[in-house]
């Protein structure tokens, strides 16, 4: 199952509205009231009003004057206003979007859950987030096949008859192999804030276009270390960004050490596919012991 894709960089508020939209831009026509003239003492015409002075109907029209222009300015701040409003409540609406977007999962997450309520009934779930693309990458990409991998091993320790020296010689391995790469890669991040903190104006930060909220479903102890190691790589590459655009690395330095985590990581990958395969003979060995007894019995 897929769920993914949200959202990164805050929204930025909306252009403001044109002039055109608040201010008039022609002059104010005023309406005029049409007053029928006549010669005072004149008697009207059936169903037509009395006539009136000319002096009261020029001040009628000027009063009239006076009421459209109150009116106009009324519009004009009434727009005005409604404009505010409809701002204020699109930038409050964004800002609760992005607060309470979900965390994206990685494709094929549901697996893990349903792996775990048939294996244990228990799974972790673990927010984060991570700023660089070749960490969301492998994440993405990676994370449930490698965390199938390693629940496979860990649950073979129900197969009866399993060589238990075996097993746990290839759980250590891949613990080994974890433990050193996270040493390594907080080696390097710790180099990288070193450089930077010498080098570096008072006040520098880093700032990047697409970081995305993730959790990630832990289904066994390997798979946590998995996790880590991933994390790790993220903040040594966000350092490694930050240095090379304060000029401290060259850009064939920076590129080697982003192919150097790759491969760590990718390594890691590889082993646990080639311990999962190694005891997953072993298992297969245990069974076909198991036949023929059963057979013949």
């Amino acid at each position: 199952m897929d769920v993914n894709n949200a959202p990164e960089p805050a929204l930025a508020d909306g252009p403001a509205p044109t002039g055109a939209a608040l201010a008039l831009s022609a002059p104010v026509r005023w309406r005029q009231r049409t007053v029928v003239r006549r010669a005072p003492g004149a008697a009207s015409k059936p169903g037509e009003p009395a006539a009136e002075a000319e002096g009261n109907a020029d001040t009628d029209a000027d009063a009239d004057a006076d009421a459209d222009a109150d009116a106009d300015a009324d519009d004009h701040d009434a727009t005005a206003t409604a404009h505010a409003h409809f701002n204020a409540d699109a930038e409050a609406h964004a800002d609760s979007a992005v607060s309470a977007e979900a965390p994206q999962l990685a494709p094929r997450d549901i697996e893990l859950w349903l792996l775990a309520r048939r294996a244990q009934g228990a799974a972790l779930r673990l927010d984060f987030e991570l700023r660089t693309a070749l960490a969301r990458q492998v994440f993405r990409r990676d994370f449930v096949y490698v965390s199938r991998q390693l629940h496979a091993i860990e649950a073979s320790r129900r197969v009866q008859g399993l060589d238990r020296t075996r097993l746990n010689d290839a759980l250590a391995t891949l613990r080994q192999r974890s433990e050193v790469i996270e040493a390594a890669l907080a080696r390097r991040g710790s180099e990288l804030q070193a450089a930077i903190d010498a080098r570096a104006p008072a006040g520098v930060r880093i700032a990047f276009a697409r970081p995305a909220r993730f959790q990630a479903t832990i289904v066994s102890p390997g798979a946590h270390r998995f996790l880590a190691m991933l994390l790790r790589a993220d903040e040594a590459l966000a350092r490694l960004e930050m240095a090379w655009l304060l000029g401290l690395v060259e850009p064939a330095v920076r590129s080697a050490l982003v192919s150097d985590c790759r491969r760590a990581l990718l390594g890691f990958k590889d082993l646990a596919c080639e311990q999962r395969r190694a005891v997953g003979l072993l298992v297969q060995a245990v069974n076909a012991q198991r036949g023929p007894g059963r057979n013949s019995g």
